[in-house]
């Protein structure tokens, strides 16, 4: 089994190996799975620093890594808001070739000084490696 696979939460049944991302630290995304860049900026009202966080959630329970067989339970992928304003996430794309289902669909939730901001869903292809969260077309 690659190494990307071997971080506390992975278990194996089976010869299934499953990885539940619910409550842990990220997990290293394999190198075959395409991802794209998210950046977002973001100030407080008054012009300050804002703190917060970004989160990409794919709207399925499980994505699977079909090269490996390797199931990831509940994923969701979250940047806090940094002191300068910004979060960055590399994530999955959408149509990623070696994850199922393929494609998916993110859900995106964007908390800034304690209060949801924005909620959407969104497709990221592997086609924009990069892009602002601004770009980012709403489904």
């Amino acid at each position: 089994m690659a190494d990307e696979w071997n971080n506390i939460g992975w278990t194996s049944q089976k010869g299934v190996v499953t990885f539940d991302n619910s409550g842990l630290a990220p997990w290293k995304i394999p190198a075959d799975i395409q991802t794209v860049k998210v950046t977002a900026e973001y100030q407080s009202a008054s012009g300050g620093r804002a703190r917060g966080f970004v989160q990409f959630r794919p709207m399925v329970d499980v994505l699977t890594h079909l090269p490996t067989k390797a199931n990831i339970i509940k994923p969701k992928w979250t940047a806090a808001i940094g002191q300068d304003g910004l979060a960055i996430l590399n994530i999955p794309a959408t149509d990623a070739t070696a994850l199922s289902p393929n494609p998916f669909v993110y859900e995106v939730l964007v908390t800034v000084n304690y209060r949801v901001v924005e909620r959407f869903t969104c497709s990221l292809p592997a086609a924009t490696p990069e892009i602002d969260i601004n770009d980012i077309t709403r489904n």
